[in-house]
């Protein structure tokens, strides 16, 4: 059995997809249930799941301590009844194979030891857009980070067993996925790249869009370093340097001016610079746990 764990905050416009791809998945029902956990919706969503009525076996809980989906993620495990957890995001929609894929992975001996990372295909609303090429160019490069042990809640699965002997998610605004990735390599978990479980995920198109992503990443980097207690001196350095590093902005600009043309170069380079100024308060901000 494969529990689906899905966190949502204000996601009615998305979790239709979601419901209906969950639907047609491969992966015969009865092997497979869905916990979705609501992180205080105020847009009628939980209602949303409810008047669908999915076809497959699914609850629905909350988690309101917090804005944190990681808090979100670790309420659904509690609930889940599966030996196998697969966790995605409520506005990625799932392949038909994503599931059939996870069960087969796991029922290889040699899997036992791994956690999954599947594929995060983008896709475009806008192809002209800027900031869209900049998301898909950049964020959930899975492949390459598994390389390197890291894993995104978007398309992750990993045994039950296992996500207890590593813990719960930090219940960090952003970032608890690599932390936890961290603490996984430490334990010999493996990750194991699998392209065949895929996932679609919708870029983000626009400067404010993207400005909440990574404001919203580097507040969860401040709080994961708070809760670690490293020097806030030693580690705005580090986060500062990181930041003015020309592969922080200069290239990403230059490999989108070079698809769309020297004017979306020069926008997504200054929207990003503008961008990185606010990561260093957001960042400071989850360190003084404001």
């Amino acid at each position: 059995m494969i529990s689906v764990i899905v966190p949502f905050k204000n996601a009615a416009h998305f979790l239709p997809s979601l419901i209906r791809a969950l639907t047609i998945q491969e992966l015969p029902r009865d092997q497979f249930e869905v916990v979705f956990v609501d992180n205080q919706s105020d847009d009628g969503s939980s209602a949303l799941i409810t008047s669908a009525a999915p076809s497959f076996v699914y609850r629905l809980a909350s988690y309101t301590a917090r804005k944190s989906s990681y808090g979100a993620r670790n309420a659904g495990v509690r609930l889940a009844s599966g030996t196998i957890l697969a966790f995605t995001d409520a506005d990625c929609i799932p392949e038909p194979q994503w599931l059939a894929e996870i069960a087969r992975f796991y029922e290889r001996a040699e899997s036992r030891d791994a956690v999954l990372s599947g594929d995060v295909r983008f896709f475009f609303a806008d192809p002209t857009s800027p900031w869209e090429h900049f998301d898909r160019n950049v964020h959930m490069q899975n492949a390459a980070r598994a390389v390197s042990n890291q894993i995104a809640t978007a398309n992750m699965a990993v045994l039950l067993a296992n996500f207890h002997r590593i813990g719960d998610f930090e219940e960090v605004l952003s970032g608890a996925d690599f932390a936890w990735s961290a603490r996984a390599a430490q334990e010999s978990l493996r990750v194991a790249f699998v392209a065949e479980a895929r996932v679609l995920h919708p870029t983000r198109g626009s400067f404010i869009e993207m400005r909440r992503k990574l404001d919203r990443i580097a507040y969860g980097q401040g709080e994961l370093c708070r809760q670690a207690q490293r020097g806030l001196t030693l580690e705005l350095l580090r986060y500062l340097i990181r930041m003015v590093l020309p592969k922080s902005s200069l290239l990403p600009a230059l490999s989108v001016g070079t698809e769309l043309g020297a004017a979306a170069g020069m926008v997504l380079f200054v929207g990003l610079l503008r961008i990185r100024f606010s990561q260093l308060l957001s960042f400071w901000s989850g360190y003084a746990g404001r």
